[in-house]
């Protein structure tokens, strides 16, 4: 009697830390690689260079590696770009999970809905969700206010898929692309690039037309 008890505890207790761990993972992946990663890095670059030339490296270059690592990916616009950009996925992921617990968003069950994904946007993030029975967009929809203000943004916007109504799209936004100083850059000018207007004879009020020409005996 005690043994099955005891193996329920466990399993209680081992799936929290599972769901713990996995609302914390990228977190959690960030530190593994900086503290299990990079010390692999470098007691492998060492052996490798021990095994090639027989030189032990000393303790203030052996890290080295790890510096340029470190140094690569805070040094490079995409990269750090795409680390930044993953930390806020996590941090938006946490506040809107928040903001829903804390406005009486899950079911009988005390389930929230679940996050699908969560991918950065130019504007801001944008989560997928997938709503539990009792659930649906407009409840979440209905709780905006509070959203944007956990969230931290400028606005939210909730929208629902029109093929499946369980599946809800929260965007975050966070800025306004149309404040920018810097001039938008349209798709399509890649494939006007091949284009080139044709002068057309200086009479009237006649202009250049990209890629027209006139037709033989039009009237001027």
């Amino acid at each position: 009697m005690i043994a099955p008890l005891g193996l329920s505890v466990v399993l209680v207790i081992g799936l929290a830390l599972v769901r713990l761990c996995w609302r914390w993972r990228t977190g959690l992946s960030v530190l593994v690689v900086v503290f299990v990663g990079l010390p692999m890095l470098w007691d492998a670059t060492a052996d490798l260079v021990e095994a090639l030339s027989g030189v032990t490296l000393a303790p203030m270059i052996a890290p080295l590696p790890v510096a340029v690592v470190l140094a690569g990916v805070l040094a490079w616009p995409r990269p750090r770009r795409w680390v930044w950009a993953r930390l806020g996925c996590a941090r938006t992921r946490r506040r809107v999970r928040a903001v829903l617990w804390q406005t009486h968003v899950p079911d009988s069950r005390d389930r929230l809905p679940v996050v699908r994904r969560v991918r950065p946007t130019p504007v801001g993030e944008r989560l997928q969700l997938t709503v539990r029975p009792g659930q649906s967009a407009e409840l979440v929809a209905a709780h905006i206010p509070a959203l944007r203000a956990g969230a931290r943004a400028r606005d939210v916007t909730v929208s629902r898929d029109p093929r499946r109504a369980d599946r809800v799209y929260v965007d975050v936004i966070r800025r306004d692309l149309l404040d920018s100083q810097a001039p938008l850059r349209s798709p399509l000018l890649a494939r006007a690039a091949h284009l080139a207007p044709i002068p057309r004879p200086e009479s009237g009020l006649g202009t250049a037309v990209a890629g027209v020409s006139e037709p033989e005996g039009s009237d001027r």
